[in-house]
């Protein structure tokens, strides 16, 4: 559907943003994960390879930034802190895109595991905030970038088709879910 509604073009960079990781998991899910993207993008085109950004997106840690005046409660939203505290030689920072409505702001760390588009660091953290204030479900900025939360719903969404299969009544067309016709070819917010 996308390669019919832009005239068969494809993106010249793909960004994942990806969430659930701990940093022991790091080089096999990226040599898998990586490897599986880039067979795919193959598949769809023999000669197609995008430039391709792979990013782990961690929220638990203890990491907690005040700021430098007394009289605020947290720092500004969109405040990056990329030295002192990151990995000295690693790709890495911490975005504080919300704004802290309750207690202290508690920042989203990113690991840059592979990045063949040659982001800047500033372009790369801009792009990052940016896409926490695309989510449809919030009017603010969110605390890690919307299609995080995108998959994290489609995952509970798949998960309970899934687990429903067995039963009788779920609606199966040939063997493929049904998709209405006005979601086939743009973004399908859940």
């Amino acid at each position: 559907a996308f390669c019919r509604n832009t005239n068969g073009c494809f993106p010249t960079r793909l960004i994942f943003y990806r969430d659930g990781v701990s940093e022991g998991q790091f080089e096999n899910v990226l040599v898998e994960e990586l490897a599986s993207i880039q067979r795919a993008c193959t598949a769809l085109r023999p000669d197609y390879e995008p430039a391709i950004t792979y990013i782990v997106v961690q929220k638990r840690h203890h990491i907690r930034f005040r700021p430098m005046n007394p009289r605020q409660r947290n720092v500004d939203p969109g405040t990056v802190v990329d030295t002192h505290v990151t990995h000295p030689r690693e790709f890495d920072f911490y975005l504080c895109s919300q704004e802290g409505i309750q207690g202290t702001s508690k920042p989203a760390h990113y690991h840059v595991l592979y990045d063949d588009s040659n982001w800047t660091s500033d372009a790369l953290q801009r792009f990052t905030f940016f896409l926490c204030h695309a989510y449809m479900r919030c009017p603010r900025s969110v605390s890690y970038p919307a299609p995080t939360y995108y998959a994290h719903l489609a995952a509970f969404r798949a998960r309970d088709w899934v687990s429903d299969l067995d039963k009788p009544g779920v609606l199966l067309k040939g063997g493929r879910f049904c998709v209405h016709e006005s979601q086939i070819t743009g973004m399908y917010y859940l």
